[in-house]
């Protein structure tokens, strides 16, 4: 039985170093390209492979060296990080595809104000209706 803890554990680490690998890059892509509107797709899915190869190695050490707190980390941080970044990533891809929000243009807030040269008119302080206004 021992074995078969051995092998497997060998092959979440394999699994574990593969994603990281994979994670690293992702990572670094979007990093290096921050104007690409895929970009934070990329990092969010590049750390969600660092957290998979950080919990599968202890997941890995702690079923090999039988050590409950090993097992209990690894498991709930996977499970917490996947279902976190999973719903970051949806968040990112439902905005993806959508055009960006434009305010409307509302009547009467596009109106240039009245310069200071008119306010002072026919006697008016600068702050006076009758100045704004006119006569």
């Amino acid at each position: 039985m021992r074995q078969v803890v051995i092998i497997l554990a060998a092959l979440a680490i394999l699994g574990g170093v593969w994603a990281g690998i994979r994670g690293l890059r992702l990572f670094a892509r979007g990093l290096r390209s921050g104007d690409d509107p895929r970009c934070s797709l990329w990092v969010i899915r590049g750390l969600r492979g660092i957290i998979v190869w950080l919990c599968l190695t202890s997941l890995a050490l702690g079923a090999v060296l039988e050590q409950v707190w090993l097992l209990v980390f690894g498991g709930l941080w996977l499970l917490e990080e996947i279902y976190e970044t999973g719903v970051l990533a949806l968040i990112l891809r439902s905005a993806e595809g959508q055009p960006p929000r434009r305010t409307q243009e509302q009547p009467g807030l596009n109106r240039a104000l009245p310069s200071r040269r008119h306010s002072r008119q026919k006697g008016g302080t600068p702050n006076s209706p009758a100045g704004i206004l006119g006569p």
